[in-house]
């Protein structure tokens, strides 16, 4: 039922052999992934979870805060420990996405009276309808160029109304409740233990071949191949062509003169029809 987070009804839906066998809730906590990373630096096992209700100091990329209504959504954490080289670790991110879109899409059989477009947006987010639903943020301990541990902190909103979201970005976030036009309030605990049950599935199938179908697999999902894009890195702005995704997980984008970019970090939005026009006139591409 919805309501309150719930430990016994989660475990009921949990499908995995260690993730999130290993559960915190709390009702309000400043930053799930600060949890986890102070868990992680004592030894915390992989697999443990920090679930939250509310964060008051949720975290995004960019050193932005990430916006946690309490009730509203799912705010939580997972340590994993694999044995990757550092220049690896942002896979994660890209495939904490895939976990987050797959499961939306299985479940949206069963709860959407719509039919959104889900996607994915380089490097960490899921959209529903154009606008976010959700948000990936990754942070990692090294042990010189090796992973020691990872946290990948996820935040899905699910049961917002507009009026939930702040003005700031009312216009671009959304909720499952909303995509999906559900008049009836979404099961939290389900829909938890569904992500975190997809989530091991592709963790485990990508520590066998170091994350290379987590390459393949965004290529085949993300609608991005073929955009034109503006990006953003500090002060730096430029529009390129979306080319193809590197084996890192780097975006690779033509620009004007037709050269390749690799870009490892950075802001990306999509550009509107007439943005597109604009641009591919002025950068002299042909899609």
């Amino acid at each position: 039922m919805p309501g309150q987070l719930n430990e016994e009804e989660i475990l009921r839906g949990l499908k995995t052999r260690f993730m999130a066998r290993s559960l915190k809730i709390f009702n309000n906590i400043k930053s799930t992934n600060d949890h986890a990373r102070l868990l992680a630096e004592n030894g915390a096992p992989e697999g443990t979870v920090i679930l939250a209700d509310w964060q008051s100091k949720g975290k995004g990329r960019m050193g932005r805060s990430w916006e946690s209504a309490a009730g509203k959504g799912v705010w939580f954490s997972i340590i994993l420990r694999p044995n990757l080289s550092v220049d690896r670790a942002p896979l994660l991110n890209l495939m904490g996405a895939l976990a987050v879109y797959r499961t939306i899409l299985g479940l949206g059989d069963s709860w959407s009276s719509t039919n959104p477009k889900l996607s994915l947006k380089w490097p960490n987010d899921v959209l529903l309808d154009g606008k976010k639903v959700c948000g990936i943020l990754s942070e990692l301990g090294t042990d010189e160029d090796r992973v020691q541990y990872v946290v990948v902190g996820v935040g899905l909103n699910i049961n917002h109304a507009p009026e939930d979201f702040s003005p700031a970005i009312r216009h671009q976030a959304t909720s499952l409740k909303l995509g999906w036009e559900s008049k009836e309030e979404l099961p939290r605990n389900s829909i938890f233990s569904a992500v975190i049950n997809q989530f091991e599935k592709d963790y485990l199938v990508n520590l066998k071949d170091n994350f290379k179908i987590t390459v393949d697999d965004w290529m085949a999902e993300t609608g991005m191949i073929g955009r034109v894009v503006r990006l953003r890195q500090g002060r730096r702005t430029f529009e390129g062509y979306v080319k193809d995704l590197g084996s890192g997980g780097e975006l690779i984008l033509q620009t004007e003169g037709g050269g390749l970019v690799s870009v490892t970090s950075g802001e990306v939005d999509l550009l509107g029809v007439n943005a597109v026009n604009r641009s591919l006139n002025h950068l002299n591409l042909v899609p």
